[in-house]
This record gives structure tokens, C-alpha cells and sequence, in this order.
């Protein structure tokens, strides 16, 4: 019998797709090897096994300077070094906990969408995904001057009317 046959026999309740996304991700081993290729002969006797699915999060990386120390659905803790800023200044508003943080939880977010199949997460480089929330960052900058300025404009009318 061939390794997707006695996988869908293994696991009825999944479709042909599934089986072929385990497959292709390494998750099947055939005695204790990984196996990629649905095509492959299964002997009586063999051991096929599926290995856990990594965690969306373990996939994703934070830059080298953070670590995470405790992550769950609602806590994140990390160790922070000196030198690293929490929040954007007017010299600094990339490099930052902050900004690492936010660009990690969407990326991990658009990771476990794919995985249940809400859609695609995105295949850009970290680069690609710092560069987008940095623009974000600016856009929403931007927004809030020109809204502080109108503000303003309309105090000064106020006081001079």
C-alpha cells in the first residue's frame, strides 16, 4: 500500500489535501524517518506516525536582541535588553520593543489564520514586514500632527472670533 492510502485509511475524517500538507510539511515519519512523498510503499508492519504541528509562534522569529520569556493567548512577557527602546522616540520609531512586538503578534496572528485556513499569511521577508509597519506608523504619525494641528487652528480661531 502506498503512504497516502494508509493515511487516509489512518485518518478518515481528513481530506487528500490535509493528508498532502502533513506530507509536504515532514509531519509523517515511516519508522521513526520523515517521508514527504505520498507514493512511497508502506510494508505490514511499519510504524507511520504524525508529529505535531510547531506552533505558529515557533516559526516566527523575534530579532536577536529580545527573547521571549512566557507566551500564552492573553501574556506575553520578554526580556528586553538596555538599549533597546520601548516606544518610539522622534530619533528612533523602528528599531524598538514595541514595533518588534506589534510586527511578531501580526505576523503569528496572519500564521495561525493560515493554519485553520482563513487565509494566507503573508510570505514577505522580515525585512518586508518591518518596512510596512513602519509606514503604518507613519501614516498614523502623520494623522495625529495633522489632527493636532487642526485642533490648534481651530483653538486660535476660537480666541481671536
Amino acid at each position: 500500500m502506498d503512504l497516502i492510502g494508509a493515511l487516509a485509511a489512518l485518518h478518515p475524517q481528513s481530506s487528500r489535501v490535509t493528508l498532502k500538507q502533513w506530507l509536504a510539511s515532514g509531519r509523517i515519519q515511516v519508522n521513526g524517518e520523515v517521508v514527504r512523498r505520498g507514493t512511497s510503499e508502506v510494508a505490514p508492519g511499519d510504524r507511520v506516525a504524525l508529529a505535531a504541528r510547531a506552533s505558529a509562534s515557533a516559526l516566527i522569529e523575534l530579532p536577536g536582541q529580545l527573547r521571549i520569556v512566557h507566551e500564552n493567548d492573553r501574556l506575553l512577557v520578554i526580556d528586553k535588553p538596555a538599549g533597546l527602546l520601548t516606544i518610539a522616540t522622534a530619533k528612533e520609531r523602528d528599531r524598538t520593543a514595541y514595533r518588534f512586538l506589534s510586527t511578531y503578534l501580526a505576523e503569528r496572528a496572519a500564521a495561525q489564520n493560515s493554519e485553520k485556513g482563513y487565509g494566507r499569511a503573508a510570505t514577505r521577508g522580515r525585512e518586508g514586514a518591518y518596512d510596512r509597519a513602519a509606514a503604518r506608523g507613519r501614516e498614523r504619525e502623520h494623522e495625529r500632527t495633522a489632527a493636532h494641528g487642526r485642533e490648534r487652528e481651530h483653538e486660535r480661531t476660537a480666541a481671536h472670533g
